[in-house]
């Protein structure tokens, strides 16, 4: 048995060889590692350490500074597609410039851009970009499209969004405290937090170029939430939005169903026309579509005064357009000329007081002459006057006045609506 066992037992040469064989082939394993760790120091990351993964060129840059100056130097203007950002800042100083970027299937959630960040034209289509940070930012013209843009949680706090478009992002939870929001394109796919987007600036020019409903629903929610102030800027952004269209449809003759422009037939394009006009004139004018609910009455004393200036130069020569009926001390009703009645009542040089006396007795009259027998305005006015007295108009300052008081009744009427049950806005 010791014999075989002598013969079974390698001799000492062959296990060294063995063991060093062994310790090579560890030393090959572990080599290039370190080698890595000493050629590379920054890849000695922390976990919570700022990473930028470029799928194009396929690099990684590690650490803030490394990432700033990688933006400062190159990517100003740069195309960031399927890039992931980790933990990042993207500060700078002087502030970081990333004019007319392109952010294209980026993973940045929670990504912070630092105050005064230049994002003007910059594009972020299908990106994950939710809790990000664009604080006092400069947005204006950036676009934020796609059905994977998800802003959720996002924060555009007293961030610059002057015509920038938000199309089929999802701002669910998004904050816009004192963000200008200037003839912003606003098609999101979910509403941002409703509290924090009354805080917005110049919700009255939100647009809606490819549809109504996105303002439609943002009106119902600052209505259910009772921002009635925020409501009417919003309905006006969308009847503005309508006009725009009508504009267009009227101009060129084209209409957009389902993305594709076809011909709108002439009777429809006129009518088109016709909306826009009277829309203009009749609501927008006169109230912005609700959205100005005491511009009516303020209207009406315009218009007043500008017919109160014009009898002060037509009464003088005026023979027989108004008489003044008036009862006599024994209860006799007496109807002569009021341009008599001036002549008679003021010396030659004092009658121009007469004439603004009487211009303005007309005016009030024609403004308040409600075609409502329960409603005399004009009658309870005449109340005050010393003596019983009525006007009586013809011919051309009859038509003249009469326009003032259709004018009157539907600005009245106006004010009525928007004031009263908010029908416009509503």
């Amino acid at each position: 048995m010791s014999i075989n066992k002598a013969a079974n037992t390698p001799p000492p040469s062959r296990r060294l060889r063995s063991s060093s064989l062994a310790v090579l082939l560890l030393l090959l394993y572990l080599l290039p590692a370190a080698v890595c760790q000493a050629v590379t120091p920054e890849a000695k990351t922390k976990p919570d350490e700022c990473r930028l993964v470029l799928a194009h060129p396929g690099t990684t840059v590690f650490g803030q500074p490394a990432l700033e100056k990688l933006l400062t130097d190159d990517h100003a203007d740069g195309f960031f597609r399927d890039a992931i950002f980790y933990r990042c800042t993207l500060t700078s100083s002087p502030a970081l410039n990333l004019e007319h970027a392109s952010f294209v299937n980026v993973q940045a959630p929670s990504i912070l851009f630092a105050p005064d960040t230049n994002l003007k034209n910059a594009v972020f289509t299908d990106s994950n970009l939710r809790g990000a940070t664009f604080n006092f930012v400069t947005l204006k013209g950036a676009r934020f499209t796609g059905s994977r843009m998800d802003l959720e949680g996002a924060s555009f706090e007293a961030a610059d969004l002057t015509e920038a478009i938000i199309d089929g992002a999802d701002l669910k939870d998004a904050d816009f405290i004192a963000a200008r929001m200037i003839r912003v394109e606003f098609h999101p796919s979910k509403l941002p937090d409703i509290q924090n987007m009354a805080g917005a600036i110049n919700l009255q020019t939100l647009g809606g170029h490819r549809g109504f409903d996105a303002l439609q629903n943002l009106k119902e929610a600052f209505r259910s939430q009772h921002f009635d102030s925020k409501m009417r800027d919003v309905g006006f952004a969308l009847q503005r939005a309508y006009q725009r269209y009508y504009s267009y449809q009227c101009r060129t003759g084209l209409q957009i169903e389902q993305q594709k422009f076809t011909d709108y037939p002439l009777p429809r394009r006129v009518n088109a026309c016709f909306l826009f006009g009277v829309r203009a004139i009749a609501l927008d004018a006169t109230s912005q579509f609700g959205r100005r609910p005491w511009r009516p009455i303020g209207l009406v004393f315009l218009l007043g005064t500008v017919w109160w200036v014009v009898l002060c130069g037509w009464l003088p020569s005026a023979q027989k357009g108004v008489m003044f009926s008036f009862k006599t001390l024994a209860g006799a009703t007496r109807t002569v000329p009021l341009r008599l009645i001036i002549r008679r009542s003021y010396a030659s040089g004092r009658r121009l007081p007469g004439n603004m006396k009487y211009a303005m007795a007309l005016v009030v009259a024609a403004i308040f002459n409600m075609p409502f027998q329960q409603i005399e305005v004009s009658k309870w006015l005449r109340m005050v006057s010393r003596r019983e007295y009525e006007f009586q108009t013809r011919g051309s300052i009859r038509t003249f006045l009469g326009i003032l008081t259709l004018l009157s009744f539907y600005l009245f009427t106006l004010w009525a609506l928007n004031f009263l049950t908010g029908a416009l806005t509503g």
